[in-house]
């Protein structure tokens, strides 16, 4: 999806008016002039295995040489679409933010999902969590302190893979606005893009018991020596799945009134479907339409 085809939005102080561009292997089916991205070609083979909490299986894919650790991301529309876009667009450019000169493949995005996915579930407490290191029913608000550029999307692909509550701290706010959204929240951890530490600060004082995490991105175009090499697959039916009517989505708007949007108005906006929405939540569909544009080309 290239920037003309998502144009600045403004939502109740949601700055969306970003650099990032969301591209689908030079596919964009408007009819904008594009201009091919191609990605530096680096293959490093490196095994490192990742402890954690929640182990993945290391597994070898056949077709191509080297380890690889099998990833499993829900079994639902949204994150089938987003794996079937990474197989279809394996090597292409789908993400170029200018203001952070990145320019990333869906294995480099989904990497950066994976480690802050890693990161949040090695954090919280175990009894927040089941067996598959995702949330459990009405545990799984997760505070998000970023702007509507990359690090957002990272962030929001993490906690809806968990099946938690994605809960944005909006446009530039104070210290004060973001603890009360917490509390009123009840959010369990905030994940914060770095260019916010002064924030993220300001809030450790006033609270220093709340788990803060930053949102680390493109470690695999910065370290790539380093990387670890993911095989990124949808679960199998039944080992990794989310009720339709859990919440995914809380955001507050300028009257401080929360909308909820279910995991059903993600699935929708993946597949085409209706929704019914209200129009009193159109900013939070406007949201979600912005996340699932991250998850690929539409159907």
């Amino acid at each position: 999806m290239c920037q003309e085809c998502v144009p600045g939005l403004a939502v109740d102080g949601y700055d969306c008016d970003s650099d990032l561009d969301l591209y689908s292997d030079d596919e964009c089916p408007c009819s904008h002039d594009h201009k091919a991205h191609k990605p530096d070609e680096h293959e490093h083979q490196h095994e490192h295995q990742q402890k954690h909490e929640h182990e993945q299986v290391s597994i070898t894919n056949q077709e191509e040489a080297g380890p690889f650790q099998k990833v499993a991301f829900p079994s639902d529309p949204f994150f089938t679409r987003l794996i079937n876009a990474a197989h279809q667009n394996k090597d292409g450019i789908i993400i170029n933010d200018s203001a952070r000169g990145l320019q990333l493949t869906y294995s480099q995005f989904l990497h950066d999902v994976q480690m802050l996915r890693l990161k949040i579930q090695n954090a919280l407490p175990s009894s927040l969590l089941d067996a598959t290191g995702s949330f459990k029913d009405d545990a799984g608000y997760v505070a998000v302190l970023a702007e509507i550029q990359y690090p957002f999307f990272v962030a929001s692909l993490a906690i809806l893979s968990m099946g938690g509550v994605i809960v944005p701290m909006g446009h530039a706010p104070e210290a004060e606005q973001v603890l009360a959204i917490v509390e009123e929240s009840k959010a369990v951890a905030l994940v914060f893009d770095p260019t916010q530490v002064d924030v993220s600060s300001a809030i450790s004082k006033e609270n220093g018991s709340l788990i803060q995490l930053p949102i680390d991105i493109s470690q695999t175009q910065q370290n790539s020596e380093e990387h670890e090499q993911f095989r990124f697959v949808t679960a199998s039916a039944g080992d990794l799945a989310f009720p339709a009517d859990r919440p995914a989505l809380l955001l507050y708007g300028g009257d401080g009134e929360p909308n909820t949007l279910t995991r059903q108005s993600f699935y929708d906006q993946a597949t085409g479907g209706s929704n019914s929405a209200t129009s009193e939540m159109s900013d939070a569909m406007m949201l979600c339409m912005l996340i699932c544009l991250s998850s690929g080309p539409a159907p």
